[in-house]
């Protein structure tokens, strides 16, 4: 998407850009002049992510039967609720965090959840 609009508007602002509810949401500024053209790439865009796993990029779909909708092929599915049934809910909606951010510096899943379960203890 970035490429295409930079042929429209090279100086186009990006403002936000993130997955919501299964979907992309993308918040831009485009020249007047060539607005009409930006959205119909960002349109575009939107209708590509929404199809697209965000886990591995295979042919997706929203997937709402969990905490918060993802769009994410069969096999990732079946991978988070496979770790949703084995360990709970939360560590597959942490577990599945860990893989979108794409960070090595990022606490690993189960660092994270033993965080949560000393939070939650009565002091």
């Amino acid at each position: 998407m970035h490429g295409r609009l930079l042929v429209y508007d090279g100086d186009y602002r990006l403002v936000d850009l993130e997955p919501k509810n299964g979907e992309l949401r993308v918040y831009a500024r485009f020249d007047p002049r060539f607005a009409y053209w930006c959205e119909v790439e960002v349109r575009r865009a939107k209708l590509t992510a929404v199809k697209t796993c965000e886990v591995c990029g295979d042919e997706g779909e929203p997937r709402r039967g969990r905490p918060t909708t993802k769009t994410l092929c069969e096999k990732c599915f079946a991978s988070d609720r496979a770790l949703a049934r084995g360990y709970s809910e939360r560590y597959a909606e942490i577990y599945l965090d860990y893989l979108l951010a794409n960070d090595p510096e990022r606490p690993r899943p189960e660092q994270v959840d033993a965080w949560l379960e000393r939070l939650e203890q009565p002091l």
